[in-house]
């Protein structure tokens, strides 16, 4: 099992460092729409 700081390491020799921080604030999006149920069809 990977150690939780082998995430800040590259994966190969010269490859740059991984990305710490997320570049964008996310935003909510609805990935699945489920037109059979009601309460999300009345939206």
């Amino acid at each position: 099992m990977r150690s939780p700081r082998d995430f800040t390491k590259p994966l190969a020799m010269g490859a740059p460092e991984p990305v710490l921080e997320i570049p964008v604030k996310p935003s909510r999006c609805i990935h699945f729409f489920d037109p059979s149920n009601p309460k999300m069809a009345a939206k």
